[in-house]
């Protein structure tokens, strides 16, 4: 039987042999890059109705949308459900579909 110390001791030597870009047996698929303004046009919102439905700043969806930069962490996973389940986002936060 391992012993909680046992898995972190396990965790924290996968994390290293990553860092050193040894193989390991943890797999990273990170979230793919989404085209916001085709997402929210999917959805018919206006800027305004999309930041305040989804808790994104205007300032940011500008800079998504026009290419500037691109979303990062929670909102691009976010961005990539509403891309595939939107009925699944907007159900989860109790608006229309």
């Amino acid at each position: 039987m391992t012993t909680v110390a046992d898995e972190i001791k396990e965790g924290l030597l996968e994390v290293l042999a990553d860092v050193k870009g040894e193989e390991t047996r943890v797999k990273y698929h990170p979230p793919k890059a989404v085209d916001v303004k085709e997402i929210r046009d999917q959805l018919g919102m206006s800027r305004q109705e999309f930041c305040a439905r989804f808790g994104f700043s205007i300032a940011s969806l500008r800079r998504w949308e026009k290419g500037e930069v691109q979303p990062k962490g929670c909102a691009l996973v976010l961005l990539n459900v509403m891309k595939t389940h939107p009925k699944a986002v907007l159900e989860t936060l109790g608006g229309r579909d």
